[in-house]
């Protein structure tokens, strides 16, 4: 056995970037992470029991944005390729808005969710050739909109009726989605 092997092959070792507990405690945990690809300092989390965080600085110091979020948990961050105070946040559960935006780093967020369904909301896709164009991965699939969150239509041809649990997207378009027990679908070119 090698007792230090992930130097000895070159890897490095995993430490926190800060001491600050990025929950709500010990009953809590993380769900979500996203670093803003136009600003790597920029990072943003979200917890299980609705804590939602930003930092910076590289994690060094981190402030609470959970101001207009709903008690529920977060369930992905997206952050726009070009700005990094633009970000969007999902959540789960019933009875409150799921699809959330900022345009300044979580200070403030407004509920986009407009007509998207009353169901829990598990991760967001911004279309990588069209900012306006959000993808929703929900228990009852996909749901688009090409106006930023002004209105969401359903948009499931040939997906099985599963919840929708990741996204991915290249640079050139074609984006990837997980489903809860079904596989793995793309669209694109």
């Amino acid at each position: 056995t090698c007792s230090d092997c992930s130097t000895a092959m070159g890897l490095g070792t995993w430490t926190s970037p800060s001491a600050m507990d990025l929950t709500k405690g010990t009953d809590d945990v993380l769900n979500a992470i996203a670093v803003a690809k136009s600003n790597t300092n920029v990072i943003y989390t979200g917890s299980a029991q609705g804590r939602a965080m930003v930092s910076t600085d590289n994690g060094a110091n981190w402030a609470i944005i959970e101001t207009g979020l709903p008690n529920r948990s977060i369930t992905s961050i997206s952050v726009s390729s070009t700005d990094p105070t633009l970000v969007y946040l999902t959540v789960s559960g019933y009875g409150s808005g799921h699809v959330f935006r900022s345009v300044d780093s979580g200070t403030t967020w407004v509920n986009i969710s407009n007509n998207l369904p009353d169901i829990p909301t598990s991760a967001l896709q911004i279309d990588p050739t069209n900012p306006a164009t959000l993808y929703a991965g929900t228990d009852i699939g996909v749901f688009r909109s090409t106006d930023t969150g002004a209105t969401w239509a359903a948009f499931n041809t040939g997906l099985p009726p599963a919840p929708v649990t990741q996204f991915s997207a290249q640079a050139t378009g074609k984006i990837q989605l997980a489903t809860y027990g079904r596989g793995v679908y793309e669209l694109g070119p």
